[in-house]
C-alpha cells in the first residue's frame, strides 16, 4: 500500500529537495535508494542506517525537579553531576516512547526526574515528582509506560 500524500506531510519527511509532493510519495512507494535522507522528528535515516538525535552534552543543573537541566534529544549524555544536581526527561507524547541518558561524571551519579508540571510524575516507581539516581558511568533508556501522570521505567542501569 503506498504511502500517502497526507501521511508524508504529517510525518515531516524530507527526501532532499523534492519537487512536489507526489516525489516524496513515489519515493516512499517505490523504496529508498541509499542516497536518499528521511527525516522524522528525532528519527533519521540515512541508507541502511537508522540514527536517533543526539546531544552532544547535557550539563546537569539545580537541586529539584523545577531547576533540573531539561532533556531534548532522544541520546542525551550528561556531564557536571555532582551528586546533587540532575536532569529532566522530557513530557511524553505516547506511551513507548524512549529516552537514553549517558552520566559520563567518574565520580557522581545524577538524579533523573520525570518531566515537570505538577503532575506527579514517576521515575522507576518512585513518588510522584522524586528523582531516580543514575550511578557515574553509567547509562539507562528510560521507557515511558503511562501518561497523566507520566511514568518512566529504566531498562538498564
Amino acid at each position: 500500500m503506498p504511502v500517502s500524500a497526507d501521511l508524508t506531510n504529517r510525518l515531516n519527511i524530507s527526501l532532499g529537495s523534492p519537487t512536489a509532493g507526489s516525489e516524496a510519495v513515489s519515493k516512499m512507494s517505490g523504496g529508498l535508494s541509499s542516497t536518499d535522507a528521511v527525516t522524522c522528528g528525532n528519527l533519521s535515516a540515512a541508507g541502511a542506517q537508522l540514527v536517533f538525535s543526539s546531544v552532544a552534552a547535557v550539563s546537569a543543573a539545580g537541586s529539584s525537579q523545577g531547576t533540573a537541566a531539561a532533556l531534548t534529544g532522544a541520546n542525551n549524555v550528561v556531564s557536571g553531576a555532582s551528586g546533587s544536581n540532575g536532569v529532566i526527561l522530557p513530557t511524553p507524547t505516547a506511551v513507548g516512547q524512549e529516552v537514553s541518558v549517558i552520566n559520563v561524571n567518574g565520580t557522581n551519579a545524577v538524579k533523573v526526574y520525570a518531566d515537570n508540571g505538577g503532575t506527579g510524575g514517576t521515575v522507576n516507581g518512585g513518588a510522584g515528582n522524586a528523582a531516580a539516581s543514575l550511578a557515574a558511568l553509567k547509562g539507562a533508556t528510560y521507557l515511558c509506560t503511562g501518561l497523566n501522570p507520566s511514568a518512566w521505567w529504566s531498562m538498564s542501569n
